[in-house]
């Protein structure tokens, strides 16, 4: 994130990115409450439309205080944040915090996914995907899918998981569940 600091926020708009300058707010309900979101450059605005061809993609996230506080960072600061010294100044910072979450957290944790589509007559589905912490879900998905690989369970070429696995694959692991919304 440091490095895209003064890149602005990487949305999909008919197919193509398009970066803006002051990121999207909405409010969302995680399932606790309506919470204000603000929207960030994430890899889901790529892969997303790649599984699902959906032209129209934003990322949001809870709008924490340090989002917000980023997201007042005039123009001309973040792109000095951008100059390769503030870089390293920045980098170093990071590298003095710690790496990830203790065990503890992360076996406490938990990630809520809202999402939300739209579609031309304006009518809106919602589903809600709660999963385990981050970091203990990539790493349990990317075994999972080297298993599958080594087993020769693979297609060649670029794929998401889901492509590769299907939509429920994420479903396949303990603690995700998936609501829809609307029901």
């Amino acid at each position: 994130m440091v490095e895209g600091v003064a890149q602005g926020t990487r949305v999909r708009r008919d197919g193509r990115f398009v970066t803006m300058s002051r990121a999207n707010q909405d409010t969302i309900d995680f399932g606790a409450g309506p919470k204000p979101t603000l929207g960030v450059s994430w890899g889901d605005v790529s892969t997303a439309y790649h599984s699902t061809k959906i032209p129209n993609i934003e990322v949001h996230f809870e709008a924490m205080p340090q989002l917000m506080a980023a997201q007042r960072i005039p123009g001309f600061v973040k792109s000095i944040m951008a100059w390769p010294f503030v870089q390293g100044l920045l980098k170093a910072q990071i590298d003095r915090m710690p790496e990830g979450p203790t065990d503890e957290q992360r076996r406490q944790g938990r990630a809520v996914l809202i999402g939300v589509a739209t579609n031309a007559k304006g009518e809106r589905v919602r589903s809600r995907l709660t999963t385990n912490e981050g970091y203990t879900l990539t790493a349990n998905t990317g075994l999972e899918i080297a298993k599958r690989v080594i087993a020769g369970d693979l297609k060649a070429g670029f794929q998401t998981p889901s492509l590769a696995y299907g939509a429920d694959f994420i479903l396949g692991f303990d603690g995700v569940r998936r609501e829809e919304l609307n029901a």
